[in-house]
C-alpha cells in the first residue's frame, strides 16, 4: 500500500495490506509489480502507479482525476507494454456480490467511516468530503426513520 499519510498505515494493514509506505518513501528499487491498482484519483498517483509496474504489467485506474490533469506518459505505456484498465461503475451482478459479501460479514468498511449524518445534512457531508481535512474519511448519510 502506498499512501500520502503515515497515519493510514494501521488502517491499511487492518484491511489486509502486508506493507505500507508513504509516497516519499518510494525508491527506484520499488518496481516490478505485476498489477498496481490506483484509487486516489490524482494524476500524480496514476503516474507513480505506472512507474511501479514491471514491463507488461497491468495498471488499474479506479480514481477520477480532475478534468485537464496531466496524464500518463503514452510513450512510457507503449514502450513498457503497460496494460491500462479503468473501472467506473459496475454491472448489477457485481453489486449483488458485494452485498452478499457484506451480509456474510466477510468485509466491514466501518473503519473507513469517520462521520455519520442524517440525509438532511447532505450539504454538510459534501463540505466535509471536499474539505481536504485529513480527519475525514468516508461520510455516511442515514435516512431518517418515520416520526
Amino acid at each position: 500500500m502506498v499512501g500520502t499519510r503515515p497515519d493510514r498505515e494501521r488502517l491499511s494493514l487492518s484491511f489486509g495490506g502486508t506493507e505500507f509506505r508513504t509516497r516519499d518513501q518510494l525508491s527506484d528499487q520499488l518496481s516490478g509489480y505485476d498489477v498496481v491498482i490506483e484509487t486516489a484519483g490524482s494524476a500524480s498517483a496514476a503516474r507513480t502507479s505506472a512507474a511501479l509496474l514491471r514491463r507488461g504489467g497491468r495498471l488499474v485506474l479506479t480514481g477520477i482525476p480532475a478534468a485537464g490533469a496531466e496524464g500518463l506518459d503514452p510513450t512510457d505505456l507503449v514502450v513498457r507494454q503497460i496494460e491500462v484498465q479503468t473501472v467506473f461503475g459496475a454491472p448489477p451482478a457485481a453489486w449483488s456480490h458485494a452485498v452478499r459479501v457484506f451480509d456474510a460479514g466477510l468485509l466491514s468498511l466501518r473503519p473507513l467511516i469517520t462521520h455519520e449524518l442524517p440525509l438532511t445534512d447532505f450539504a454538510t457531508a459534501i463540505e466535509l468530503v471536499g474539505s481536504g481535512d485529513p480527519g475525514v474519511g468516508k461520510v455516511l448519510l442515514r435516512p431518517q426513520g418515520p416520526n
